[in-house]
């Protein structure tokens, strides 16, 4: 009984661990951008569905970029209680939350934030941290019960505890510069969120830290 106690503890602990691989690194002039999120935004293994999307022409310029929560970018905070943060290296510039995917067994299921959500700019040797506090909502909302100093003071314990990564690096908490619409559906190639390769860009101000919703009514 006590070999099993022993070995259900060490398996609970292993799946609790850091999957960022020890020689992680980025270099802030490597012409990347670093993005930290966390559990708020999506669940551990779930997946983020992240769209480059030009404002000035109102179409998604490139095929979406799924971001999985936990694969090999973990990072396990001392505190068990502040939750992870994940790291994913990204082309600078302009990204859409377009939806999450969970997997359970031979079950894909997407959640696409079609009917409305934000768009926030991820900026070339900087850190972008994305946090909704309470997480994102397919009806466009961004949400979060936590400051902004508390969001980016988070990350950066967080980052401290990656050799790879400057400690004096700039780092920045991501905001919604726009709110968007578009159509969910099928592609040919990748996941059918977006469905195609326009949207609509909602009118009324982008809602910032400390409200709950993309724009305003």
């Amino acid at each position: 009984m006590r070999r099993i106690l022993l070995i259900g503890a060490a398996a609970l602990l292993s799946a609790c661990a850091s999957t960022l691989p020890e020689d992680f690194a980025f270099d802030p002039g490597s012409g990347e951008a670093l993005l930290a999120f966390d559990s708020s935004v999506v669940r551990e293994s779930g997946t983020l569905i992240l769209v480059s999307a030009d404002l000035e022409t109102g179409t998604f310029d490139r095929l979406p970029d799924p971001v999985t929560a936990g694969y090999r970018n973990r990072i396990e905070l001392d505190d068990p209680t502040a939750g992870r943060i994940y790291l994913n290296r990204m082309e600078p510039g302009t990204y859409a939350i377009a939806g999450v995917i969970y997997t359970l067994g031979q079950t894909m299921t997407t959640t696409c934030f079609s009917r409305g959500t934000v768009v926030f700019d991820l900026r070339e040797g900087e850190v972008g941290v994305l946090s909704g506090g309470t997480g994102l909502t397919g009806n466009g909302r961004f949400m979060t019960r936590q400051t902004p100093a508390d969001r980016l003071a988070r990350a950066r314990n967080a980052l401290a505890a990656v050799p790879g990564v400057p400690l004096d690096i700039s780092a920045y908490v991501v905001e919604p510069v726009a709110a968007i619409t578009f159509e969910p559906g099928l592609r040919l190639i990748g996941t059918g969120c977006p469905g195609t390769s326009d949207f609509q860009t909602l009118e009324g101000p982008v809602v910032t830290a400390g409200d709950d919703a993309a724009v305003k009514d």
